[in-house]
């Protein structure tokens, strides 16, 4: 007996087959993608499948993606971006820097620079390094303060010659006090005791100051050179205070190093307190 004659209407039976078909949404920018079809690349640094990443952020406020700000890699990470020191030292502080020797030489625009540090119980890993991402020349470089000191920046005049040289790099000499460590740039393990025990820096006017609290406080006119052998860019590192009172000085001569602190050229002055 048809569904007629038994006085029931036609009807129909719907079947589902699959999934649930629910529109196709192509050419739109991605972050315009409804929250349903919005997809990712796999990534490929993890093993395939076990991450995704759609290089956006969704606001469920107010319905909608935006883009997720980007990033990129910056230095050497394989070699470090330090020329030399503990794996160990921390990132104090990153500032950006204005530095007159890039609006010279470079693009002018300001770069990152951070204050690395170490402090322990023994004195001589009382560590720090100034660390800048060069823009002058290209390629970029990383760069540590004090780096291109050579016979270049720093030099010797001969003996007896009467000449007074150019000098690029313009440091006295400063110590660490934990150990009584001396030292002025010329070398990498000498570079990383200028600013020791130094946790923040200050940018006031022309300079950059350091409390270097195992230090010398010191402070950095913000030039450099990238180059051991070129560049004349005048980088001066300063007491960041007043020099100490006169008083009576003891002047011994000392033994000839190839790493001493003073130079052949050097000038300096003696302050003498006379007692009466």
């Amino acid at each position: 007996m048809s569904a007629t004659l038994a006085g029931v209407g036609a009807r129909t039976i719907r079947r589902r087959y699959g999934l649930r078909y629910d529109g196709f949404t192509s050419s739109v920018p991605a972050h315009l993608c409804p929250v349903g079809k919005a997809w990712g690349k796999l990534s490929t640094i993890a093993a395939p499948g076990t991450e995704t990443s759609f290089n956006l952020r969704y606001d469920p406020l107010e319905g909608k993606f935006f883009r997720r700000a980007g990033s990129t890699v910056i230095g050497v990470i394989a070699d470090g971006i330090l020329e030399a020191g503990p794996a160990s030292m921390r990132a104090r502080q990153m500032v950006a820097l204005h530095s007159p020797s890039i609006e010279d030489l470079g693009d002018s625009y300001p770069t990152h620079c951070v204050l690395f540090t170490r402090e322990s119980t023994t004195a001589a890993n009382n560590n720090a390094a100034l660390y800048l991402r060069s823009t002058i020349a290209d390629p970029d470089i990383n760069y540590t303060l004090g780096q291109e000191f050579s016979s270049s920046h720093y030099p010797a005049p001969s003996a007896g010659s009467g000449t007074v040289a150019t000098f690029n790099i313009k440091c006295i000499p400063y110590y660490r006090t934990t150990d009584g460590a001396w030292g002025r740039l010329a070398t990498a393990a000498t570079r990383q005791y200028a600013l020791a025990g130094s946790r923040r820096m200050q940018e006031v006017g022309d300079w950059i100051y350091f409390g270097c609290k195992d230090a010398t406080p010191l402070k950095w006119n913000r030039r450099y050179n990238e180059s051991t052998s070129a560049g004349s860019q005048n980088l001066r590192l300063m007491p960041a205070g007043n020099m100490p009172p006169a008083y009576s000085p003891a002047a011994a001569s000392g033994a000839t190093v190839s790493g001493g602190v003073w130079k052949n050229g050097d000038v300096f002055f003696i302050s003498v307190a006379y007692q009466f």
